[in-house]
């Protein structure tokens, strides 16, 4: 393996090729990034949630596993950080370069799968997104002719597609992140309105707490931990709150598709390095434009031609989802700090492999979710 080969001969393993950052964001832009990119539509399926799981129970559970996703973004990094001491990288190493180096600097036996791990881990986030993608076209789609249905204005949903994608297509050209705040700020703002509009309407003459059940079903819960772990589900779901009127639907559908370009922005920044090296050595822009509508159009026609695509992403999403939020981060930490003087302590162990059945136990009730819906669906 070459990172294996690397270290033998007293180099660094190479990750992916750094490159100068000519519009760097700031600590504000930053923090809307990460709002939008966290704090999504999903966030109104939880109620679906709590009713499957119970009102003490999800509220609990719910703080648990929150600290615990938390903790894993913590443990992923510290990691990066240590890589980035020990390589001495100019540019902090992403999600990918820091599997690749924790395995490329772990115990000699894992070394050879290093570069395979980088790829495994790519591959799980640019599906992610552009599932997302694909996902929020659909959505979008729908609540344009829920609304435009109301005044009279009876058009194809595939119609409504092509005229969500021309926006859309348009704020993907976009190439630096820094120009992508305004996007994430005007999305923040609508997502607050909308759901604030939804929590004040929920709110209202509610039944009396003893009427709710404290802990569900056991065959409630798989759907428990589904909806509260992913996001795709929640997509589904706000279509939903159709008697808030058009105003909150039309905030929430502004606010996803302000959202696009964000999530977009991760697998183009995972792919375009490569194909740059390769193919755009010449009009370096203007490929990556080209390169851009491409992948626009190829979550467009993903969109419009696939039958319950939701679906079929959360499916996808439950093996992709867990591994990276629950799976990765505690796997990289127990390779890393086996190599490091102290060894790995006993506790650890049991914290990172707690966290890794956590993500099996996801895993296994997000993928019984995912199929369950599916066969719902198609059922004749």
């Amino acid at each position: 393996d070459k990172a294996q080969y690397e270290l033998e001969n007293g180099k660094q393993p190479e990750a992916t090729p750094e490159y100068q950052v000519t519009h760097p964001t700031s600590y504000a832009d930053t923090l809307l990034h990460i709002l939008r990119g966290n704090i999504g539509s999903g966030l109104l399926a939880m109620g679906d949630a709590f009713k499957n799981g119970g009102i003490v129970f999800a509220t609990i559970v719910t703080v648990l596993l929150g600290i615990i996703c938390v903790h894993a973004q913590h443990l992923l990094l510290n990691c990066s950080e240590e890589m980035n001491r020990q390589t001495k990288r100019a540019k902090s190493a992403n999600f990918a370069d820091t599997v690749y180096l924790v395995f490329a600097h772990g115990p000699p036996r894992l070394r050879p799968i290093a570069s395979t791990m980088k790829i495994l881990v790519n591959g799980f986030l640019c599906i992610t997104q552009l599932g997302f993608c694909c996902v929020y076209i659909v959505f979008i789609a729908n609540n344009l002719k829920l609304i435009c249905d109301q005044y009279g204005i009876n058009i194809d949903l595939s119609i409504h597609m092509i005229f969500v994608v021309i926006p859309v297509l348009l704020s993907c050209m976009v190439r630096n992140l820094k120009y992508l705040t305004p996007f994430s700020t005007v999305a923040n703002i609508m997502m607050a309105v909308g759901v604030s509009a939804v929590v004040y309407e929920a709110a209202q003459n509610l039944p009396p707490v003893t009427t709710r059940e404290y802990m569900a079903s056991w065959q409630q819960l798989p759907l428990y931990f589904g909806t509260a772990i992913y996001a795709f589900e929640g997509i589904g779901l706000v279509s939903d709150y159709n008697k808030l009127g058009n105003v909150v639907q039309s905030l929430i559908a502004l606010a996803i598709l302000c959202t696009y370009p964000l999530q977009f922005y991760v697998p183009i920044d995972i792919t375009w390095p490569y194909l740059r090296t390769k193919f755009a050595t010449k009009s370096p822009v203007l490929k990556e434009l080209v390169y851009r509508g491409i992948l626009v159009l190829l979550t467009f026609i993903l969109a419009e031609s696939i039958p319950e695509l939701g679906l079929f992403i959360s499916l996808v999403g439950a093996v992709s989802s867990t591994a990276l939020a629950l799976m990765f981060p505690p796997i990289i930490d127990m390779v890393m700090k086996s190599q490091q003087a102290g060894g790995l302590r006993p506790y650890i162990v049991l914290k990172d492999c707690a966290i890794i059945l956590l993500g099996l136990l996801v895993f296994v009730t997000g993928t019984y979710e995912s199929l369950a819906s599916i066969v719902r669906a198609f059922r004749v």
